[in-house]
C-alpha cells in the first residue's frame, strides 16, 4: 500500500475514534496496522489535550479566585471565551473537510468549564449588587445547582455532536453535584470527600448500569456514541466504591455499630465485581473489584494488626498474604484455562 493511503487511513481512523464512530480498539489495531508511529502522535496528541483541558480549567478558577471587586466583568469575560470557545470547538472536532477532533474537543470542553466560571461570578455579582444574602454560605449551596446546569449542557453538547470529553465533564460535575468534594490542604496533600456515601453509593450504582446498558446498545443501534456507555461505568464504580470505602471506615460516629456490616459490604460489592466481569469478560469490572478488594484488605490489615504486631512481623504476613492469595488466583485461572480447553476438545 502507499504511504498515503496509509496516512490517510491513519487520520480517518483518529478522527473515526474521536468522533466515536469505532471503539479503541478498533482505532488501536487500526493505528498498528498502518502506521506505528502515527498511532503514537495520535496518543500523544490526546495526552497535551488532556493536560490542555486541565491547565486552561485551573486558570479559570485562578481567575474567579483573583476576581475581588468585580466579578461581574469577569463573568462577562469568561462567558464571552466560552462561547467562541464552544462555538470554534464544535467546528474543528465536526468539520469534515479539515476535522481537528482533539483540539476541538479540548476546546468545547474548556467552553463549558468557562461557562461554570462565568455563571459562578455573576451570581456571585448579582448577590452583592441587590445585597441577597451576600455571604459565602448562600453560595456555596447555589454551586451545586450551577453545576447541574453546566452537567446538562456538557451532556446535550456530548450527544448533539458525538463528543466523549463533555460527557467527561458533565458526569464528573454531576457526582461534584450530589456531594463529592475535593480540595487542595497544602504542602501537596489532597482531600477527597463524600457529603453522604450511601446516597452517593446508590446514585454510582446506577450510573454504572445505565453505563453497561449504554454500552450493549453501542454495539447495535448507538454506534455513533462508542465510548460513552465506558465513561459512565468508569465513573460509577470510582464513586460506588470510593463510598463503600468511606463507609467501611466509619464515615458517620453515630452508627459506628454498621461499620463491620459495611465493611463486609464493600468486600462482597468488589468479589461482585470480579465474579460479574468474569462472566461477562469485561476487564472494567474485574479490574475495579480487584483493586478496591485489595484496598479493603489493606485498610482492615492496617487498622487491626498495625499497632498489635511488631513491624517485621506485620509486613511478613502481609507479604506471605498477597503471596497466597495471588497464588490462588493464579490456579484458579489456570484451572478455568483447562476446563475450557477440555469442553473445546471433548
Amino acid at each position: 500500500m502507499r504511504k498515503s493511503k496509509a496516512e490517510l487511513l491513519v487520520r480517518e481512523s483518529a478522527d473515526w475514534f474521536h468522533r466515536g464512530l469505532i471503539s479503541a480498539e478498533v482505532s488501536k489495531q487500526l493505528g498498528e496496522r498502518y502506521d506505528r508511529q502515527g498511532a503514537f502522535l495520535a496518543t500523544l496528541g490526546r495526552w497535551l489535550g488532556i493536560f490542555a483541558v486541565l491547565f486552561l480549567g485551573g486558570g479559570v478558577f485562578l481567575l474567579m479566585a483573583m476576581s475581588g471587586a468585580s466579578p461581574l466583568a469577569n463573568g462577562v469575560v469568561l462567558l464571552v471565551a466560552a462561547v467562541m470557545s464552544w462555538a470554534v470547538g464544535i467546528r474543528m472536532a465536526t468539520s469534515k473537510v479539515n476535522p481537528f477532533p482533539v483540539t476541538g474537543a479540548a476546546l468545547v470542553t474548556f467552553g463549558l468549564i468557562a461557562l461554570f466560571g462565568a455563571l459562578a461570578l455573576m451570581l456571585v455579582s448579582y448577590n452583592c449588587l441587590f445585597l441577597i444574602s451576600c455571604n459565602s454560605h448562600a453560595i456555596d449551596r447555589l454551586i451545586p445547582t450551577l453545576m447541574l446546569i453546566v452537567a446538562a449542557c456538557a451532556a446535550a453538547t456530548a450527544y448533539g455532536y458525538a463528543l466523549r470529553w463533555p460527557l467527561f465533564l458533565a458526569v464528573l460535575l454531576l457526582f461534584h453535584a450530589m456531594g463529592a468534594m475535593g480540595w487542595y490542604g497544602g504542602r501537596g496533600s489532597y482531600f477527597f470527600n463524600i457529603q453522604h456515601p450511601p446516597s452517593m453509593a446508590m446514585i454510582a450504582a446506577l450510573m454504572a448500569v445505565l453505563g453497561y446498558l449504554h454500552r450493549l446498545l453501542e454495539e447495535t443501534r448507538i454506534e455513533r456514541y462508542s465510548g460513552f456507555g465506558k465513561i459512565m461505568i468508569v465513573f460509577g464504580l470510582i464513586y460506588f466504591n470510593c463510598s463503600l470505602w468511606f463507609m467501611s471506615l466509619g464515615w458517620d460516629w453515630r452508627h459506628s455499630e454498621f461499620r463491620v456490616i459495611w465493611t463486609l459490604g464493600f468486600a462482597a460489592a468488589a468479589v461482585a465485581q470480579i465474579v460479574f466481569g468474569a462472566r461477562t469478560r469485561d476487564s472494567t469490572f474485574t479490574g475495579f473489584g480487584v483493586v478496591f478488594l485489595a484496598i479493603n484488605l489493606y485498610t482492615q490489615f492496617f487498622e487491626r494488626f498495625w499497632d498489635k504486631l511488631s513491624l517485621a512481623t506485620f509486613l511478613a504476613l502481609a507479604g506471605l498474604g498477597g503471596l497466597f492469595i495471588g497464588y490462588g488466583l493464579e490456579f484458579m485461572g489456570r484451572r478455568r484455562s483447562t476446563s475450557s480447553k477440555t469442553e473445546v476438545t471433548g
